[in-house]
């Protein structure tokens, strides 16, 4: 009996461990910012290799479970990608769109920048006191491409660090801006324009910015001050947890 209890302490003891640790580092992950460096080409193709080196987080549920943003920087642009999973088709009404929160204030400011993708349009837009979210700015900077490959949708975005230009965003190393992800999707004809977010209903209110993920700018091949390397910490959590159990292994011998 004492020996039956002590299998069961065991198994309860791993699988509390295996949760915990886990759930650790799901929450380490999405709490950090997005960071890497690296150059894309923007037309709408996953070359291989090409966003090897981006910053990877998991976005968008139900339909679209297991879709992907990318980012990166260089040392003149942020290049944003989506990887779309569980779409049926490419079609003009699909829409990839990112909403900034330029100076990472919590709340809808005039000029915090905005841009989107279709099939073959990209427009550089912001937000606006009197227009909201589509006051297309004067003049647009950037590009956008989107294709299809097989059952994925990709889209590619770039977007210059410093324009100049008071309607853009300004960025430079070491500066973080909070960005909404949105997908906009026929992804079928029962359910036209699905709108989906990421993080959930970051577009909703004028203070859902505080719900929005957020990019930090790098120089190559630095991880901003103070960041941590999750690959590095999911390794030693794993690593911990192995060890744990080695521990009550030998205990329970």
């Amino acid at each position: 009996m004492p020996t039956r209890n002590f299998d069961q302490a065991f198994t309860l003891l791993a699988y509390s461990l295996l949760l915990l640790i886990t759930s650790l580092i799901s929450t380490l992950t999405n709490a950090q910012p997005l960071s890497a460096f690296g150059t894309a080409t923007i037309d709408g193709i996953n070359t291989p290799g090409e966003w090897d080196n981006a910053a990877k987080r998991n976005v968008f549920s139900g339909p679209l479970l297991g879709s992907q943003v990318f980012v990166m920087n260089d040392a003149t642009t942020l290049y944003i990608a989506y990887e779309i999973l569980g779409d049926t088709a490419l079609q003009n009404s699909d829409q990839a769109d990112i909403r900034f929160d330029n100076t990472l204030d919590s709340v809808n400011t005039d000029n915090d920048d905005r841009a989107t993708i279709s099939q073959a349009t990209y427009l550089d837009r912001r937000f606006f006191t009197l227009g909201g979210w589509s006051t297309n700015d004067f003049v647009a900077h950037g590009s956008g491409a989107a294709a299809r490959s097989g059952s994925i949708n990709f889209f590619e975005f770039s977007k210059p660090l410093s324009t100049g230009d008071s309607q853009d965003f300004d960025l430079t190393i070491g500066d973080s801006i909070g960005f909404c992800s949105i997908y906009f999707s026929d992804l079928s004809a029962g359910t036209p324009n699905s709108q989906l977010t990421a993080p959930d209903n970051c577009n909703l209110a004028v203070f859902a910015q505080n719900n929005y993920d957020q990019i930090t700018i790098v120089d190559a091949p630095d991880e901003p001050n103070g960041a941590v390397n999750i690959p590095a910490l999911s390794t030693f959590m794993a690593a911990l947890l192995m060890a744990a159990l080695v521990v009550i292994a030998r205990v329970k011998d």
